[in-house]
């Protein structure tokens, strides 16, 4: 028994001290906090980010809370429009990460048969994104040439136009 469990059964009931928050982490939470709550605000008010009613480079007014853009667009709707996306540019991995944790821990204290199974469909999932990829290449041909300059293509430059077409070349003598 360590000097702490002896403690702890002799009664000793010391306040555990917490460890203060750092402070990058509150500010991080804090414009997390910000970004989603423009996101949520983004989604019930109509928004209209081509609208260029406001003039050019305006500071804030109470129509456009922090002023306009070069082209008179809003510049608080540009910011919730990119708060809406950020978030569910960030929702998508998020969603992966807990679906692949938990069938990895599915996998991890199933039985075999079912960590085999699991295993065959993620080598099927693989093997098709690299089978599609050389199917891809298969279709293009294998060149590292861009396409418009090998020598097959209908696209290839020939060099610049005749300007005088119907006209006859050096007669010969």
């Amino acid at each position: 028994m360590s000097a702490v469990d002896a403690q702890t059964a002799l009664g000793d009931r010391r306040p555990v001290r917490r460890r203060a928050r750092s402070a990058t982490l509150t500010v991080g939470l804090v414009l997390v906090g910000v970004i989603a709550v423009l996101a949520a605000v983004s989604l019930v008010v109509a928004l209209r980010p081509t609208d260029t009613s406001g003039g050019r480079l305006e500071g804030p007014t109470g129509t456009h809370w922090l002023g306009t853009d070069k082209l008179g667009r809003d510049l608080m709707t540009q910011l919730m429009i990119g708060a809406r996306i950020a978030l569910a540019t960030g929702a998508g991995p998020s969603v992966g990460a807990v679906i692949g944790i938990a069938v990895g821990l599915a996998a991890a204290f199933a039985s075999a048969w079912l960590d085999d199974t699991i295993s065959a469909a993620l080598d099927v999932v693989i093997a098709s994104r690299c089978l599609l990829a050389m199917l891809i290449v298969a279709a293009q041909g294998a060149s590292l040439a861009p396409r418009s300059s090998r020598s097959d293509s209908p696209c290839r430059h020939r060099g610049p136009p005749d300007p005088h077409p119907h006209e006859a070349g050096p007669q010969e003598q």
